[in-house]
């Protein structure tokens, strides 16, 4: 699993080898699972096009992921004010053969910040692309406005929310396996005042 990683970062520095990883059906992504000011909501968005409930995120598109990250927060809920908490994830129980978390290590890019969690997707296929797997660097923020003015992208989501992080509202929400797993931790993380 490291190669996949080390060769995505790699794509970075030279473009000569962008054309072989798009061959390999993989590319980098960022997401941020963000919290409110009181750290007990965690914003999702419903996206269009996948019918669930997604924290905001996106293709890295060359960046260093923490730089992408914030970037699709800003580009899809126009929120500004984020700073990212210094959380490591542990062992995720995701449930899912399409979504596996990455083991951190200390080969990671000296370049990029210690994500939350790595988690390999794999993304099915549609009609305008094949089926590919997203190495998503998964980083939990927060902003410190009491009342943040949500904007989001119409043209991807359908809806925002401040998800409770409660096991009951985490359990309801429908979205991915990755995603509730990431969710409970953070419940878990809340509940032992590590947030």
């Amino acid at each position: 699993m490291k190669q996949v990683i080390m060769s995505n970062l790699e794509r970075r520095d030279t473009s000569a080898k962008s054309h072989e990883l798009i061959k390999r059906n993989s590319h980098d992504a960022a997401t941020v699972y963000l919290l409110n000011q009181d750290r007990t909501h965690a914003l999702l968005l419903f996206h269009r096009k996948l019918q669930a409930w997604l924290p905001p995120g996106g293709h890295t598109d060359g960046d260093l992921p923490q730089n992408a990250a914030l970037r699709e927060v800003e580009e899809e809920t126009g929120i500004k004010d984020v700073s990212f908490l210094e959380l490591e994830s542990g062992v995720l129980r995701i449930g899912s053969l399409d979504q596996q978390q990455i083991t951190l290590d200390d080969t990671l890019d000296s370049k990029i910040k210690r994500p939350f969690a790595i988690i390999q997707e794999k993304i099915p296929a549609s009609s305008k692309e094949v089926e590919h797997t997203h190495i998503d660097y998964i980083y939990v923020g927060h902003t410190s406005m009491p009342d943040p003015n949500v904007r989001i992208d119409l043209r991807e989501s359908a809806g925002q929310r401040w998800l409770p992080l409660t096991e009951k509202a985490i359990e309801e929400v429908e979205t991915f396996p990755n995603v509730k797993a990431i969710l409970l931790r953070l419940y878990a993380l809340r509940s032992s005042s590590s947030l």
